[in-house]
């Protein structure tokens, strides 16, 4: 009955011993993973491992163990495909009449599609529909947590962007609005292009987007990557049927030189840099502190 139950099991399950080697796996396991149990018999649950996971999760898991005899949490593992899968997954200790762990019972529940659909609804809440950059609230949230840390010496340089799309009402009265959310879309994917993964892009309001840019070494490396911006922007947007529009920008950069902030004056810092550069006639970024304020040319 116990043998019936362990291959019917609606959840993947896997025995190892105490040396953590694989003995048994059930139906649902090789359903799971795509590994048949001649695959991984010997083999530690190691073979699952995905790279995904905090390097300390493993340690805080057999210290669990030793101690209360249990562990259960989420873990990413990786299929014999490659492919990912989440996974909430329980450790039992099966303990022999010595008071020692002679086997360990591992049961996989997947809940990939769960975490999938639970990202699908954070996307939804945090992201703008049209481009899938953050939305005006999740930006300001980001900016906020920015702000709370950007004095620890650890982040660097860093920045906040503020950027408008020059003239940008024109583009929807000549060509259309459907072009213009071309433009924008096209814009967005072009910021995306120009940054790190680690910088916070967010889109405002219509054509005005920001940009949270930590941890460059040097303010020549932030006006670095702000002409890189400028650069990009302005290139000529393809709007089909061989037509071509050239849009400029005008970006307001407020600097963060390691010193404690406030996310209002630095919205308000590099809204007023912004301005400054449209009555510059636009094209152009400047620097929020007066001692220091420069136009790209």
């Amino acid at each position: 009955m116990v043998n019936a139950a362990f291959e019917q099991a609606s959840d993947a399950m896997i025995i190892t011993d105490a040396a953590e080697k694989i003995v048994r796996v059930n139906r649902k396991f090789t359903s799971l993973t795509g590994y048949e149990a001649e695959e991984v018999l010997g083999q530690t649950p190691a073979i699952l491992r995905s790279g995904k996971n905090d390097p300390k999760l493993f340690t805080n898991v057999w210290n669990a163990i030793n101690t209360t005899g249990q562990w259960q949490g989420e873990i990413w593992n990786r299929k014999k495909n490659g492919r990912l899968f989440v996974a909430e997954l329980t450790i039992s200790a099966i303990i022999n009449h010595h008071s020692k762990a002679s086997y360990y019972l591992g049961v996989y529940r997947d809940i990939t599609a769960a975490k999938e659909e639970q990202l699908k609804k954070q996307q939804q809440e945090t992201r703008e529909a049209h481009t899938f950059l953050l939305n005006r609230p999740a930006f300001f949230q980001h900016l906020s947590e920015f702000c709370a840390s950007c004095g620890k010496p650890a982040n660097g340089q860093g920045a906040l962007l503020l950027m408008n799309l020059d003239h940008f009402r024109d583009i929807n009265d000549l060509y259309g609005v459907s072009a213009g959310d071309d433009v924008l879309y096209e814009a967005a994917r072009r910021l995306r292009k120009s940054l790190r993964d680690s910088d916070i892009i967010g889109r405002l309001d219509g054509d005005e987007f920001a940009v949270i840019i930590q941890g460059l070494a040097s303010e020549s490396d932030i006006a670095k990557v702000t002409d890189k911006i400028l650069e990009r922007l302005t290139a000529p947007y393809d709007l089909g049927n061989r037509k071509h529009v050239t849009v400029s920008c005008s970006i307001g950069l407020a600097p963060l030189n390691g010193k404690a902030c406030q996310s209002d004056t630095l919205l308000r810092q590099a809204s007023q840099a912004m301005r400054d550069a449209k009555r510059k006639g636009g094209g152009k970024w400047r620097r929020a502190s007066v001692e220091a304020e420069t136009e790209s040319v």
